[in-house]
């Protein structure tokens, strides 16, 4: 159980715009397949992320290391996001991602009052 407290999962919300400047919307692998869309677009999306993020210790026990590996998948409340609308699909991208965190400071900081 104690390697799971490591794990974690967030959502959220977001709003993107693209300008696409150069498109075509001609097929160069279908002869005459045309897709449409539009050359700007708003959409709002939803991030959806995965992750484990692994300790290294120091020799008193305290983490000073981190190493975070995470999937992230966003998806978009619209079908234009690409500059394509084709079928009745909406988009969506992901990534993958290594994380490396460093702590800095004494190791009893965090035991510190702040004075208001």
């Amino acid at each position: 159980m104690n390697g799971i407290k490591n794990f974690y999962i967030s959502a959220g919300a977001g709003y993107v715009v693209t300008h696409i400047t150069k498109i075509t919307r001609y097929s160069a692998q279908i002869p005459g397949l045309y897709t449409g869309g539009q050359d700007l677009s708003r959409e709002a999306f939803l991030p959806l992320r995965v992750g484990y993020e692994f300790k290294i210790f120091n020799k008193d026990g305290q983490p000073f290391f981190k190493v975070d590996l995470g999937y992230g998948y966003n998806y978009v409340f619209g079908d234009n996001l690409d500059g394509y609308v084709y079928h009745k699909h909406n988009d969506g991208y992901s990534q993958m991602s290594i994380g490396l965190k460093f702590s800095v400071g004494d190791y009893v900081s965090y035991r510190n009052l702040i004075p208001y």
